[in-house]
């Protein structure tokens, strides 16, 4: 079962989960988040995460090795990708997040051995895709994969994303309709209609804004 920082409130009594910092909203994104997005930028940001994998700088065995388990999590820079591995047979799991406040919570307080967690900083970049396709084809069995994101028409779409991306079924982590019902607020988001239809995530995503007609994030 995959850990979760309600858990880590609960048993600390802090307090309600939370998604992280602002949503993301339906005005689309700025110029430079665009070309972030597709790589464009002269200098991509690396991949944050932390879990159970170790990456490699080079080919050759004097190369060094970066464990992707030290605190509190490792900045994997673009050009190193093709050398991350997994530590062990599995089965293993891979959490995205889209927020980076959420991402700190996620591997400080609720940190698995099973689990590599992964920061999308909002729409994955070009980068983050490129490190998810090679995580799920280097695992010894085929992980499976959570998001964890605001719960409005911007997080329904990125879970669509990373399934359209990834051909891979998404499963929402801490988006479902009780919690958004405890921990939820009144807002608006972009029309549904057609969120709402899809299969998967997104539909999942958006079925349970129309259901409890509460945002969360």
């Amino acid at each position: 079962m995959l850990r979760s920082v309600a858990q880590a409130d609960a048993e600390d009594a802090e307090g309600a989960p939370s998604s992280g910092l602002a949503p993301t909203t339906d005005e689309g994104l700025s110029d430079d988040e665009l070309l972030a997005r597709f790589g464009l930028t002269r200098f991509p940001a690396p991949v944050f995460l932390s879990g159970p994998v170790t990456v490699r700088f080079g080919n050759a065995p004097e190369d060094g090795l970066l464990p992707g388990t030290a605190p509190p999590f490792v900045a994997v820079q673009r050009e190193w990708l093709d050398g991350l591995s997994w530590d062990g047979e599995g089965p293993f799991s891979i959490l995205t997040v889209e927020n980076l406040t959420s991402f700190h919570r996620q591997v400080r307080e609720a940190r698995q051995a099973d689990v590599c967690v992964v920061y999308t900083g909002g729409f994955p970049s070009l980068t983050v895709l490129r490190a998810l396709r090679h995580l799920l084809r280097a695992a010894p069995t085929p992980p499976r994969l959570f998001h964890w994101g605001d719960v409005d028409a911007g997080g329904a779409r990125i879970a669509g994303h990373l399934e359209d991306s990834l051909g891979a079924a998404v499963v929402p982590h801490l988006m479902d309709a009780s919690t958004v019902r405890r921990f939820g607020r009144a807002g608006r988001t972009a029309d549904l209609t057609a969120l709402s239809r899809r299969p998967g995530a997104a539909g999942i995503i958006a079925r349970t804004i129309v259901e409890t007609g509460l945002l969360l994030g």
